[in-house]
């Protein structure tokens, strides 16, 4: 409750992810909440440590690593992932015009869980590899091999 407008931003962007659709059986769909929950505290130690303005080194990736439950970003994931996650602060700047940067941080943490989330839904790899897809217009599983492609934490 010391910094009124990082909590300011941190309520807006919790409430902006409530879901209002509902689910098969009508109850409401909690996950975007609960990735903004998470955002919501990395958000919190970026800021406490702060690195919220970078640098987007291996201290701030073990930092968002730890919180995700996923193993060390390192070298080319962690790469990866903070170039998208530039990309998602842009992408906040210009959807959220004039907010602040906690709040841009969070937004774009949030699109990144929201991303990892579901990527590994779909049980696609991180590393080079094929995984098997899906062409919904003939009906057939197609092989397609993967290079480079960050899809999984």
């Amino acid at each position: 409750m010391q910094n009124k407008l990082l909590t300011k931003s941190i309520f807006a962007s919790l409430e902006d992810s409530e879901n209002v659709n509902r689910l098969d059986k009508g109850e409401p769909d909690l996950e975007p909440l609960n990735q903004a929950v998470l955002a919501a505290k990395i958000t919190i130690e970026a800021k406490r440590v702060g690195i919220i303005e970078g640098p987007y080194d291996e201290k701030h990736s073990e930092m968002v690593s730890s919180f995700l439950g996923i193993p060390s970003l390192r070298d080319e994931k962690s790469k990866k992932f903070w170039n998208f996650f530039s990309i998602s602060c842009a992408d906040a700047r210009a959807e959220h015009h004039g907010i602040p940067k906690e709040r841009i941080y969070m937004e774009a943490m949030k699109e990144c869980i929201r991303t990892i989330d579901e990527l590994e839904k779909f049980d696609i790899g991180l590393d080079e590899g094929t995984v098997d897809v899906a062409d919904l217009n003939t009906g057939k599983i197609t092989k397609v091999k993967l290079k480079g492609v960050n899809t999984k934490y």
